[in-house]
């Protein structure tokens, strides 16, 4: 519950939420990380782990939208492998050339 109302507090890319949904989300987020805090004798270590991972997961969106600072374009050309005279294998199968 608390990576999906992360996602919903601080989108990638694309449209940003109205100031009515982020109350509702800061509402909810409190209320399961109090929730997570009393469960079980390690429940606040737990809250303590879930709270640094959803806020490293915040700073490598961030990066990630920081485009192109943030995160390089990885594409690359289709890799072709010669299997035998004439026989290739691309991706998406198996291209036999005359």
């Amino acid at each position: 519950m608390l990576i999906l109302l992360h996602q919903a507090r601080h989108p990638g890319k694309g449209e940003a939420p109205r100031q009515r949904q982020l109350q509702d989300v800061d509402e909810l987020h409190a209320l399961a990380v109090e929730q997570l805090r009393l469960c079980g004798a390690t429940g606040k270590e737990v809250a303590a782990l879930a709270a640094t991972v959803l806020a490293r997961e915040k700073h490598w969106v961030e990066w990630k939208a920081a485009i192109p600072i943030g995160c390089p374009s990885f594409e690359k050309p289709p890799a072709t492998l010669q299997l035998g005279m004439g026989v290739f294998l691309e991706r998406g199968g198996i291209a036999v050339v005359p």
